[in-house]
Protein backbone atom coordinates (compact mmCIF):
# COMPACT_ATOMS: atom_id res chain seq x y z
CA UNK A 1 0.00 0.00 0.00
CA UNK A 2 2.83 2.42 0.86
CA UNK A 3 5.69 3.09 -1.52
CA UNK A 4 8.44 2.98 1.07
CA UNK A 5 9.21 -0.34 2.71
CA UNK A 6 9.04 -0.26 6.48
CA UNK A 7 7.61 3.29 6.70
CA UNK A 8 5.05 2.22 9.31
CA UNK A 9 7.73 0.47 11.37
CA UNK A 10 9.83 3.65 11.25
CA UNK A 11 6.87 5.71 12.42
CA UNK A 12 5.65 3.53 15.30
CA UNK A 13 8.27 4.81 17.83
CA UNK A 14 7.10 8.40 17.20
CA UNK A 15 3.75 7.67 18.91
CA UNK A 16 3.45 7.23 22.68
CA UNK A 17 0.90 6.04 25.23
CA UNK A 18 -0.35 8.57 27.80
CA UNK A 19 -1.03 7.45 31.38
CA UNK A 20 -3.31 9.82 33.29
CA UNK A 21 -4.13 9.96 36.98
CA UNK A 22 -6.74 12.13 38.63
CA UNK A 23 -7.64 12.87 42.22
CA UNK A 24 -10.90 11.38 43.44
CA UNK A 25 -12.76 14.29 45.12
CA UNK A 26 -14.44 11.90 47.56
CA UNK A 27 -11.32 10.39 49.13
CA UNK A 28 -8.46 12.55 47.81
CA UNK A 29 -6.75 9.49 46.31
CA UNK A 30 -5.14 9.23 42.91
CA UNK A 31 -6.94 6.86 40.54
CA UNK A 32 -6.67 5.94 36.88
CA UNK A 33 -8.33 8.44 34.61
CA UNK A 34 -8.72 8.97 30.89
CA UNK A 35 -5.80 7.61 28.94
CA UNK A 36 -4.86 7.87 25.33
CA UNK A 37 -2.14 8.44 22.80
CA UNK A 38 0.30 11.17 21.88
CA UNK A 39 3.08 12.03 19.45
CA UNK A 40 6.69 13.07 20.02
CA UNK A 41 6.69 16.63 18.73
CA UNK A 42 10.36 17.37 19.46
CA UNK A 43 13.33 15.14 20.24
CA UNK A 44 13.88 17.02 23.53
CA UNK A 45 10.78 15.35 24.99
CA UNK A 46 7.90 17.61 23.91
CA UNK A 47 4.78 15.41 23.67
CA UNK A 48 1.50 16.51 22.05
CA UNK A 49 -1.86 14.93 22.83
CA UNK A 50 -5.52 15.96 23.17
CA UNK A 51 -6.67 18.24 25.98
CA UNK A 52 -9.72 16.01 26.55
CA UNK A 53 -7.18 13.41 27.72
CA UNK A 54 -5.25 15.72 30.06
CA UNK A 55 -8.02 18.05 31.22
CA UNK A 56 -9.04 16.18 34.37
CA UNK A 57 -5.61 14.78 35.13
CA UNK A 58 -3.48 15.56 38.17
CA UNK A 59 -0.58 13.31 37.20
CA UNK A 60 0.84 12.13 33.88
CA UNK A 61 3.32 9.61 32.53
CA UNK A 62 4.39 8.80 28.99
CA UNK A 63 5.09 5.26 27.80
CA UNK A 64 7.49 5.02 24.90
CA UNK A 65 7.21 2.41 22.14
CA UNK A 66 9.87 0.24 23.83
CA UNK A 67 7.86 0.16 27.08
CA UNK A 68 9.87 2.79 28.96
CA UNK A 69 7.56 4.83 31.24
CA UNK A 70 8.60 8.36 32.19
CA UNK A 71 6.89 10.98 34.40
CA UNK A 72 5.53 13.93 32.43
CA UNK A 73 4.87 17.56 33.26
CA UNK A 74 1.87 19.36 31.78
CA UNK A 75 3.20 22.44 29.96
CA UNK A 76 -0.21 23.71 28.93
CA UNK A 77 -3.46 22.88 27.19
CA UNK A 78 -6.07 24.50 24.97
CA UNK A 79 -9.67 23.33 25.28
CA UNK A 80 -10.67 25.44 22.28
CA UNK A 81 -8.44 23.35 20.03
CA UNK A 82 -8.38 20.07 22.01
CA UNK A 83 -4.59 20.07 22.18
CA UNK A 84 -2.21 19.73 25.12
CA UNK A 85 1.56 19.68 25.56
CA UNK A 86 3.51 17.47 27.98
CA UNK A 87 7.26 17.37 28.68
CA UNK A 88 9.36 14.34 29.57
CA UNK A 89 13.08 14.12 30.34
CA UNK A 90 15.13 11.41 28.65
CA UNK A 91 18.87 10.78 28.42
CA UNK A 92 18.98 10.78 24.63
CA UNK A 93 17.11 12.37 21.70
CA UNK A 94 13.66 10.92 21.06
CA UNK A 95 12.28 9.97 17.60
CA UNK A 96 10.19 13.03 16.74
CA UNK A 97 7.59 13.19 13.97
CA UNK A 98 8.23 14.94 10.68
CA UNK A 99 5.51 17.52 10.08
CA UNK A 100 3.85 17.39 6.66
CA UNK A 101 3.69 20.56 4.57
CA UNK A 102 0.31 22.16 3.90
CA UNK A 103 0.18 20.87 0.32
CA UNK A 104 0.99 17.26 1.24
CA UNK A 105 -2.61 16.29 2.13
CA UNK A 106 -5.37 15.87 -0.46
CA UNK A 107 -8.70 14.06 -0.59
CA UNK A 108 -8.10 10.47 -1.68
CA UNK A 109 -4.55 10.26 -0.29
CA UNK A 110 -3.59 7.05 1.46
CA UNK A 111 -2.93 7.57 5.16
CA UNK A 112 -2.39 5.49 8.29
CA UNK A 113 -3.06 6.14 11.97
CA UNK A 114 -1.04 4.98 14.96
CA UNK A 115 -2.49 4.98 18.46
CA UNK A 116 -3.32 2.87 21.47
CA UNK A 117 -6.98 1.80 21.62
CA UNK A 118 -8.00 1.07 25.22
CA UNK A 119 -10.01 -1.98 24.19
CA UNK A 120 -7.70 -4.77 25.37
CA UNK A 121 -4.98 -2.07 25.54
CA UNK A 122 -3.89 -2.48 21.93
CA UNK A 123 -0.80 -0.27 22.18
CA UNK A 124 0.96 0.72 18.99
CA UNK A 125 -1.94 -0.16 16.66
CA UNK A 126 -1.74 0.94 13.01
CA UNK A 127 -4.88 1.28 10.86
CA UNK A 128 -5.12 2.33 7.23
CA UNK A 129 -7.42 4.29 4.96
CA UNK A 130 -7.89 7.40 2.87
CA UNK A 131 -8.46 11.12 3.45
CA UNK A 132 -12.18 11.82 2.96
CA UNK A 133 -12.28 15.61 3.48
CA UNK A 134 -9.67 18.24 4.33
CA UNK A 135 -11.56 20.84 6.37
CA UNK A 136 -14.81 20.25 8.24
CA UNK A 137 -15.97 22.65 10.95
CA UNK A 138 -18.43 22.06 13.76
CA UNK A 139 -17.47 18.59 14.98
CA UNK A 140 -17.90 17.92 18.68
CA UNK A 141 -15.65 15.69 20.74
CA UNK A 142 -15.26 15.89 24.50
CA UNK A 143 -15.54 19.64 23.94
CA UNK A 144 -16.22 22.00 21.05
CA UNK A 145 -13.31 22.17 18.62
CA UNK A 146 -12.89 25.50 16.83
CA UNK A 147 -10.56 24.03 14.21
CA UNK A 148 -11.19 22.60 10.75
CA UNK A 149 -11.08 18.80 11.03
CA UNK A 150 -9.33 16.51 8.55
CA UNK A 151 -11.69 13.57 7.97
CA UNK A 152 -10.60 10.05 7.01
CA UNK A 153 -12.22 6.63 6.80
CA UNK A 154 -9.68 5.09 9.18
CA UNK A 155 -11.02 2.92 12.01
CA UNK A 156 -10.19 4.27 15.45
CA UNK A 157 -11.35 3.39 18.95
CA UNK A 158 -11.40 5.09 22.34
CA UNK A 159 -7.79 5.62 23.36
CA UNK A 160 -6.61 6.42 19.84
CA UNK A 161 -7.12 10.13 20.58
CA UNK A 162 -3.89 12.08 20.50
CA UNK A 163 -2.17 9.63 18.17
CA UNK A 164 -0.77 10.49 14.78
CA UNK A 165 -2.24 10.44 11.28
CA UNK A 166 0.54 9.95 8.72
CA UNK A 167 0.85 10.06 4.95
CA UNK A 168 2.64 7.51 2.79
CA UNK A 169 5.92 9.35 3.37
CA UNK A 170 5.56 8.87 7.11
CA UNK A 171 4.97 12.61 7.65
CA UNK A 172 2.44 13.76 10.25
CA UNK A 173 -0.68 15.19 8.59
CA UNK A 174 -2.81 15.34 11.76
CA UNK A 175 -3.50 14.50 15.40
CA UNK A 176 -6.42 12.06 15.75
CA UNK A 177 -9.01 13.70 17.98
CA UNK A 178 -12.48 12.25 17.41
CA UNK A 179 -14.36 9.29 16.01
CA UNK A 180 -17.75 9.30 14.35
CA UNK A 181 -20.32 6.58 14.88
CA UNK A 182 -19.63 3.36 16.76
CA UNK A 183 -17.06 4.04 19.51
CA UNK A 184 -15.38 0.65 18.97
CA UNK A 185 -14.52 0.99 15.29
CA UNK A 186 -15.84 4.14 13.65
CA UNK A 187 -16.47 4.41 9.92
CA UNK A 188 -15.04 7.92 9.91
CA UNK A 189 -12.58 9.72 12.14
CA UNK A 190 -11.32 13.27 12.51
CA UNK A 191 -7.85 14.73 13.00
CA UNK A 192 -6.47 18.21 13.68
CA UNK A 193 -4.35 19.04 10.66
CA UNK A 194 -0.62 19.36 11.20
CA UNK A 195 -0.36 23.08 10.37
CA UNK A 196 -2.88 23.90 13.12
CA UNK A 197 -1.07 21.53 15.49
CA UNK A 198 2.15 23.51 14.99
CA UNK A 199 0.35 26.84 15.40
CA UNK A 200 -1.35 25.83 18.66
CA UNK A 201 1.61 23.94 20.15
CA UNK A 202 3.99 26.84 19.56
CA UNK A 203 1.48 29.13 21.28
CA UNK A 204 1.23 26.77 24.26
CA UNK A 205 5.02 26.48 24.51
CA UNK A 206 5.34 30.26 24.52
CA UNK A 207 2.54 31.20 26.90
CA UNK A 208 1.22 28.07 28.64
CA UNK A 209 -2.10 28.23 26.79
CA UNK A 210 -3.33 28.22 23.23
CA UNK A 211 -5.04 30.77 20.99
CA UNK A 212 -7.90 32.59 22.69
CA UNK A 213 -11.40 33.23 21.45
CA UNK A 214 -12.44 36.81 20.68
CA UNK A 215 -15.88 37.84 21.90
CA UNK A 216 -17.37 39.92 19.07
CA UNK A 217 -20.70 40.40 20.85
CA UNK A 218 -22.84 39.17 17.98
CA UNK A 219 -25.50 36.52 17.52
CA UNK A 220 -25.15 34.60 14.25
CA UNK A 221 -27.18 32.22 12.15
CA UNK A 222 -26.44 30.20 8.99
CA UNK A 223 -27.06 31.69 5.56
CA UNK A 224 -29.92 30.14 3.62
CA UNK A 225 -30.28 30.02 -0.17
CA UNK A 226 -32.83 32.83 -0.04
CA UNK A 227 -30.55 34.95 2.18
CA UNK A 228 -27.65 34.40 -0.23
CA UNK A 229 -29.86 35.46 -3.13
CA UNK A 230 -30.87 38.63 -1.26
CA UNK A 231 -27.16 39.45 -0.88
CA UNK A 232 -26.57 38.80 -4.57
CA UNK A 233 -24.37 35.77 -3.80
CA UNK A 234 -24.35 32.71 -6.09
CA UNK A 235 -24.63 30.21 -3.19
CA UNK A 236 -25.07 30.17 0.61
CA UNK A 237 -21.84 31.19 2.31
CA UNK A 238 -20.78 33.09 5.42
CA UNK A 239 -22.82 33.80 8.54
CA UNK A 240 -25.52 36.44 9.02
CA UNK A 241 -25.55 38.81 12.02
CA UNK A 242 -28.82 38.45 13.89
CA UNK A 243 -28.00 40.77 16.80
CA UNK A 244 -25.21 43.15 17.89
CA UNK A 245 -24.58 43.70 21.60
CA UNK A 246 -24.33 47.29 22.74
CA UNK A 247 -20.77 48.25 23.64
CA UNK A 248 -19.33 45.14 21.99
CA UNK A 249 -16.34 44.78 19.70
CA UNK A 250 -18.73 44.23 16.80
CA UNK A 251 -20.45 47.56 17.47
CA UNK A 252 -17.10 49.37 17.65
CA UNK A 253 -16.14 47.84 14.30
CA UNK A 254 -19.36 49.11 12.76
CA UNK A 255 -20.91 45.69 12.17
CA UNK A 256 -24.69 45.79 11.86
CA UNK A 257 -27.68 43.48 12.00
CA UNK A 258 -28.16 41.73 8.61
CA UNK A 259 -24.48 42.06 7.69
CA UNK A 260 -23.24 38.81 6.19
CA UNK A 261 -19.68 37.98 7.31
CA UNK A 262 -17.79 36.29 4.46
CA UNK A 263 -14.25 35.99 5.77
CA UNK A 264 -11.66 37.30 8.23
CA UNK A 265 -8.37 37.88 6.48
CA UNK A 266 -8.11 35.03 3.97
CA UNK A 267 -10.15 32.52 6.03
CA UNK A 268 -13.73 31.89 4.92
CA UNK A 269 -16.30 32.13 7.74
CA UNK A 270 -19.13 29.87 6.65
CA UNK A 271 -19.96 28.79 10.22
CA UNK A 272 -19.73 30.16 13.77
CA UNK A 273 -16.80 27.82 14.43
CA UNK A 274 -15.05 29.08 11.30
CA UNK A 275 -15.46 32.70 12.46
CA UNK A 276 -13.97 31.81 15.83
CA UNK A 277 -11.09 30.00 14.10
CA UNK A 278 -10.45 32.96 11.82
CA UNK A 279 -10.47 35.44 14.72
CA UNK A 280 -8.03 33.22 16.64
CA UNK A 281 -5.68 33.40 13.66
CA UNK A 282 -6.14 37.18 13.44
CA UNK A 283 -4.81 37.78 16.95
CA UNK A 284 -1.97 40.28 16.88
CA UNK A 285 -2.39 41.03 13.17
CA UNK A 286 -3.85 43.90 11.20
CA UNK A 287 -6.35 42.40 8.82
CA UNK A 288 -9.91 42.90 7.58
CA UNK A 289 -13.40 41.48 7.94
CA UNK A 290 -15.12 41.04 4.58
CA UNK A 291 -18.88 41.45 4.74
CA UNK A 292 -21.81 41.68 2.39
CA UNK A 293 -24.02 44.66 3.25
CA UNK A 294 -27.00 45.56 1.10
CA UNK A 295 -25.60 43.25 -1.59
CA UNK A 296 -22.28 45.15 -1.62
CA UNK A 297 -18.92 43.76 -0.45
CA UNK A 298 -17.37 45.90 2.31
CA UNK A 299 -13.91 45.53 3.89
CA UNK A 300 -13.70 46.54 7.57
CA UNK A 301 -10.25 46.95 9.21
CA UNK A 302 -9.69 44.58 12.16
CA UNK A 303 -6.99 44.50 14.81
CA UNK A 304 -7.18 42.09 17.74
CA UNK A 305 -4.34 42.88 20.19
CA UNK A 306 -1.91 40.11 21.01
CA UNK A 307 -1.84 39.20 24.69
CA UNK A 308 1.79 38.70 25.67
CA UNK A 309 1.30 37.80 29.32
CA UNK A 310 1.46 34.31 30.67
CA UNK A 311 -1.40 33.02 32.75
CA UNK A 312 -1.25 33.77 36.46
CA UNK A 313 -1.17 30.34 38.09
CA UNK A 314 0.30 29.98 41.56
CA UNK A 315 -0.89 26.53 42.64
CA UNK A 316 -3.65 24.08 41.83
CA UNK A 317 -5.70 24.74 44.97
CA UNK A 318 -8.17 27.57 45.37
CA UNK A 319 -9.64 27.64 41.86
CA UNK A 320 -13.42 27.49 41.49
CA UNK A 321 -15.34 25.34 38.98
CA UNK A 322 -14.90 27.99 36.29
CA UNK A 323 -11.13 28.08 36.75
CA UNK A 324 -11.02 31.45 38.54
CA UNK A 325 -9.07 32.45 41.60
CA UNK A 326 -10.82 35.64 42.74
CA UNK A 327 -10.29 38.44 45.24
CA UNK A 328 -11.83 41.80 46.05
CA UNK A 329 -10.71 44.61 43.78
CA UNK A 330 -8.38 47.12 45.42
CA UNK A 331 -10.69 50.04 44.59
CA UNK A 332 -13.90 48.14 45.52
CA UNK A 333 -15.12 48.22 41.92
CA UNK A 334 -15.66 44.80 40.43
CA UNK A 335 -13.90 41.53 41.27
CA UNK A 336 -10.20 40.93 40.62
CA UNK A 337 -9.22 37.77 38.74
CA UNK A 338 -6.14 36.70 40.69
CA UNK A 339 -5.41 33.58 38.64
CA UNK A 340 -6.77 31.32 35.91
CA UNK A 341 -6.37 27.56 35.76
CA UNK A 342 -5.06 26.37 32.35
CA UNK A 343 -7.62 24.23 30.55
CA UNK A 344 -10.56 25.57 32.60
CA UNK A 345 -13.72 27.15 31.12
CA UNK A 346 -12.34 30.59 32.07
CA UNK A 347 -9.04 29.85 30.33
CA UNK A 348 -10.84 28.56 27.25
CA UNK A 349 -12.70 31.89 26.99
CA UNK A 350 -9.47 33.87 27.04
CA UNK A 351 -9.17 34.98 30.68
CA UNK A 352 -5.50 35.34 31.65
CA UNK A 353 -5.56 36.70 35.19
CA UNK A 354 -5.41 40.33 36.43
CA UNK A 355 -8.71 41.24 34.75
CA UNK A 356 -11.43 42.95 36.81
CA UNK A 357 -14.95 41.61 36.28
CA UNK A 358 -17.39 44.46 36.80
CA UNK A 359 -20.76 43.16 35.56
CA UNK A 360 -22.57 40.29 33.89
CA UNK A 361 -25.46 40.29 31.45
CA UNK A 362 -27.98 37.48 32.00
CA UNK A 363 -29.16 35.57 28.90
CA UNK A 364 -31.94 37.25 26.91
CA UNK A 365 -31.46 40.49 28.81
CA UNK A 366 -30.07 43.91 27.92
CA UNK A 367 -29.46 44.85 31.56
CA UNK A 368 -26.16 44.52 33.40
CA UNK A 369 -25.82 43.16 36.95
CA UNK A 370 -22.87 44.72 38.78
CA UNK A 371 -20.68 42.43 40.90
CA UNK A 372 -18.34 43.71 43.61
CA UNK A 373 -17.45 40.62 45.64
CA UNK A 374 -16.28 37.11 44.68
CA UNK A 375 -19.32 35.64 46.44
CA UNK A 376 -21.78 37.78 44.44
CA UNK A 377 -20.02 36.98 41.18
CA UNK A 378 -20.09 33.22 41.81
CA UNK A 379 -23.77 33.39 42.76
CA UNK A 380 -24.59 35.16 39.50
CA UNK A 381 -22.46 32.77 37.44
CA UNK A 382 -24.17 29.80 39.06
CA UNK A 383 -27.54 31.17 37.97
CA UNK A 384 -26.71 31.83 34.35
CA UNK A 385 -23.61 30.07 32.99
CA UNK A 386 -25.59 26.99 31.99
CA UNK A 387 -26.97 29.02 29.08
CA UNK A 388 -23.92 31.21 28.62
CA UNK A 389 -23.44 34.65 30.11
CA UNK A 390 -21.75 37.81 28.79
CA UNK A 391 -19.22 39.35 31.17
CA UNK A 392 -18.02 42.96 31.21
CA UNK A 393 -14.33 43.11 32.07
CA UNK A 394 -11.82 45.87 32.77
CA UNK A 395 -8.53 45.02 31.09
CA UNK A 396 -5.69 47.54 31.25
CA UNK A 397 -8.29 50.19 32.05
CA UNK A 398 -10.49 49.41 29.05
CA UNK A 399 -13.89 47.74 29.07
CA UNK A 400 -14.09 44.55 27.00
CA UNK A 401 -16.79 41.91 26.68
CA UNK A 402 -16.13 38.25 27.29
CA UNK A 403 -18.39 35.25 27.89
CA UNK A 404 -18.57 32.10 29.98
CA UNK A 405 -20.51 28.88 29.70
CA UNK A 406 -20.18 25.96 32.08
Amino acid sequence: MFSKQGIVQQTLPQVVYIHVQKTDPDDDCLKSGLEGSGIIYHESGIIVTNSHITNEGTGFAVELYDGTILPAKLIGESLLTDLAVLKIDYDKPLPAVTIAKDDEANVGDKVFAIGSPLIEHLKGTATFGYISHLKRFGFKSKSDIYLPILQSNISLAVGSSGGGLFNREGHLVGINTLILGNKVAASFSGAINSSDVVWVVESILKTGYGPWKTAFGINLKPVTTAMAKAHNLPAPTGVIINNVTEGSLAESLGLKVSDLILKVGHILTDSVAALTYASMHAEGKRTTISISRAAQIVEIPLYIPLKHRKRVVKNIRGFDKYGFKLKNSHNCIGVQVNGVLPGSPAAAEGFLGDEVIIAIQPPNSSKWVEVNTPKTLREQLKLYTGNGVIIKVLEHGEEVLMALSC
